[in-house]
């Protein structure tokens, strides 16, 4: 399969596929539409993959995205559930963040300082910390999906029912990790390039 870039360039890649039930949303206005995926092997959390119409398009959502629009975007009552054909490349991100300068100015100054921090509780010794590390892994897979592909038992013996659509990641996109048990946005990225 050939993968657009947001610069138009060209790029060969696998995609893995998988057909099933899934809540689904265009928003025309928008110019985008969503996807609704099981992640992982707890049944609370879910990927959303938010794909705008254009191999262009992702720069003009990443900028105009707020914490309201992805609520109102991924709620359950304003999606449709389709049997659809999902494919989406794999991919795996592995990285470390440094949460010091996000913590400092969330206001979680003293324990960066020698001389104010206190921490008391783990040791008599005077300690303080020099920087919080995020370690992050994120994986989109077959396994993230697995559990999608059993179709429902809405059909008889003798019919065959095919996907409808097909929703096809083949250019920058959008995910989005949330648990449904809390309500909160995990994590959020962007698919650029395979």
């Amino acid at each position: 399969m050939t993968n657009t870039k947001s610069n138009n360039e060209k790029v060969h890649m696998e995609l893995m596929s998988v057909e099933g039930n899934f809540n689904i949303r265009e928003i025309k206005d928008q110019m985008l539409s969503i996807i609704e995926l099981p992640y992982g092997k707890r049944k609370n959390l879910r990927m959303y993959v938010i794909l705008p119409d254009t191999y262009d398009g992702i720069t003009k959502i990443k900028q105009n995205l707020t914490y309201e629009q992805l609520n109102d975007w991924t709620d359950p009552d304003k999606m449709k559930k389709e049997f659809i054909e999902v494919c989406l490349p794999h991919f795996k991100i592995d990285s470390t963040y440094s949460m010091k300068n996000v913590l400092y100015r969330m206001g979680m100054t003293y324990v960066f300082s020698d001389t104010k921090s206190n921490i008391s509780e783990i040791s008599d010794e005077s300690l303080y910390v020099s920087d919080v590390i995020n370690l992050v892994t994120m994986q989109a897979d077959e396994d993230g999906t697995e559990e999608t592909t059993n179709a429902d038992d809405e059909f008889g013996f003798l019919s065959l029912k095919l996907p409808q659509t097909t929703y096809t990641a083949d250019h920058p996109f959008i995910f989005i990790i949330r648990d449904l048990l809390s309500k909160c946005f995990l994590f959020y990225g962007v698919f650029q390039k395979p």
